[in-house]
């Protein structure tokens, strides 16, 4: 019920009971989308953008590493729990555009940031977006499709209460 009185454009869950289709169904061109499990489904294989005067079509963004197997350079390894929120986080960068940046905490992502010219900005966003939606962001899992060649762009997210970090790494800077 409380869902009914904010603006939705789509909601994803594992399924909708009767009633929540009832009540969601007086909400304009609100989408109903059903998925019995985001961090597993399956994405499309291809993906289509519109340019001028054509189609793109290229293989869609994927996460290509499992983050249990990444290389840990903190002094203390994430705990059960921030793996599991790291892995969505991470997987959920795929479709937010470039130097995307998530925050997942308690299995669900609470904000993104990305479209920036840089992950600070970015960062900044994801944070900003958490606590404008009155998300705490202590012990929070942040996700990002890409290095940090600075410290900067982490330090956001650790200022914020961000306690595990999964990025692809390549950055000469990574230690």
């Amino acid at each position: 019920a409380a869902m009914a009185e904010v603006f939705l454009e789509v909601i994803v869950a594992p399924g909708f009971s009767p009633e929540a289709r009832a009540t969601f169904s007086k909400k304009v061109a609100l989408r109903l989308l059903e998925i019995d499990n985001l961090a597993s489904a399956p994405l499309p294989r291809l993906a289509m953008r519109s340019v001028a005067g054509g189609v793109l079509v290229q293989e869609h963004d994927r996460p290509t590493v499992n983050v249990r197997e990444g290389k840990v350079v903190t002094k203390r390894a994430p705990t059960d729990s921030e793996w599991e929120a790291l892995d969505l986080a991470f997987r959920l960068c795929a479709p937010v555009k470039s130097n995307a940046i998530t925050l997942v905490k308690d299995g669900m992502l609470i904000a993104a940031g990305g479209g920036q010219t840089s992950r600070v900005d970015s960062a900044k966003i994801a944070v900003a977006k958490a606590a404008e939606h009155k998300h705490d962001v202590r012990g929070a899992a942040l996700g990002s499709d890409a290095f940090f060649p600075f410290a900067d762009g982490l330090q956001v997210g650790i200022h914020a209460g961000v306690t595990a970090v999964a990025q692809p790494g390549g950055s000469k800077r990574d230690d």
